[in-house]
C-alpha cells in the first residue's frame, strides 16, 4: 500500500512538473506572437508613435502588477504557508516582469530590440526546463554562458557602430566582473556542501571543476573578443553556444 502511494505520489508530481513545462513554453508563443503583432503595428507610419506610446505604458501597468504579485504571495506565505496561491502569485510576477522589460525594450528601442526578443523569449523557456530537470550546476553554466554570449553579442554590435569604445569597455567589465564574483563564490561552496546558510544551491556531486572551466571560458571569452574586435566577438559567441549545446549532450547522457 505504501509502494502504491509513493508511485501515484511520483506520478502527479512528474504530470505537474511536465504541466509547467508545457505552460512555460506556451507562454514563450504567446509572448512571440504578442511582439511579432506589435511588430506589424510599427510597421504603419500612422500608428508608430502611438504604439511605441502604448507599450510604455503597458510596461508600466506589467510593473506594477510584478509588484502586486509578490506583494501578495510574501503576505499569503506569512499567513499560510502550505496555500497553493502563493507559488501562482510568484509565477504571476516574473511573467509580469519579463513582460515589463520586454514591452520597456521595444519602447526604447522600437526597431532594434525585436531580434533579441525573438530570441529572448524561447530561451527563456529553455531555461526554465534546464532549471527543472538538469541538474542545478548544468543550470548555473547555462546562466555563465548565457552572460557571456549576450555580452559578446553586445560587443559584435557596439564595435560595429563606433565610436563607442568607453560603453564596450563597460559592458565587457560588468560582465567579467559579475563572472569573478560568481567564481569566488563556488570556490567556497564545496567545503559547506553546497550551501549558503541554510539554502542548498548544488548537489554534493555537483560538477565545480566543469563550473570553474566555464566560467574561465566565458571570461576569456570577453577578453578576447574586447581585443580582437566585432567580428571575433560574433564568431566566439557562436563558439560560446555550441559548448552549451556539448554540455547539454553530457548532462543529458547523465540524467539516463
Amino acid at each position: 500500500m505504501a509502494k502504491d502511494l509513493k508511485s501515484i505520489k511520483g506520478k502527479s508530481q512528474d504530470e505537474e512538473l511536465t504541466n509547467r513545462i508545457l505552460i512555460a513554453f506556451g507562454m514563450s508563443l504567446v509572448g512571440l506572437l504578442a511582439v511579432i503583432l506589435i511588430g506589424r503595428q510599427l510597421d504603419d507610419v500612422y500608428k508608430f508613435v502611438p504604439t511605441v506610446l502604448a507599450c510604455g505604458y503597458a510596461a508600466i501597468a506589467f510593473a506594477v502588477a510584478s509588484v502586486v504579485f509578490v506583494t501578495v504571495a510574501v503576505t499569503g506565505r506569512k499567513k499560510n504557508p502550505e496555500n497553493i496561491w502563493n507559488g501562482r502569485f510568484v509565477q504571476f510576477a516574473v511573467l509580469s516582469c519579463i513582460a515589463a522589460l520586454s514591452l520597456t525594450a521595444i519602447r526604447l528601442f522600437p526597431t532594434e530590440s525585436f531580434g533579441v526578443l525573438y530570441a529572448a523569449l524561447p530561451s527563456l523557456a529553455f531555461v526554465y526546463l534546464i532549471f527543472k530537470i538538469y541538474q542545478k550546476d548544468f543550470f548555473a553554466q547555462t546562466m555563465f554562458i548565457g552572460l557571456g554570449g549576450i555580452t559578446l553579442f553586445i560587443l559584435s554590435r557596439l564595435n560595429d557602430v563606433s565610436p563607442l569604445p568607453m560603453l564596450s569597455y563597460v559592458v565587457s567589465g560588468a560582465a567579467v566582473l559579475a563572472l569573478v564574483i560568481c567564481l569566488i563564490m563556488l570556490t567556497t561552496l564545496p567545503k559547506k556542501e553546497g550551501k549558503i546558510g541554510k539554502t542548498v544551491l548544488f548537489s554534493k556531486k555537483a560538477n565545480y571543476k566543469l563550473m570553474y572551466t566555464t566560467i574561465a571560458i566565458m571570461i576569456a571569452c570577453i577578453i578576447v573578443a574586447m581585443v580582437l574586435g566585432s567580428v571575433v566577438a560574433f564568431w566566439l559567441m557562436i563558439g560560446a553556444f555550441a559548448y552549451l549545446f556539448v554540455l547539454a549532450v553530457y548532462y543529458t547522457i547523465k540524467l539516463m
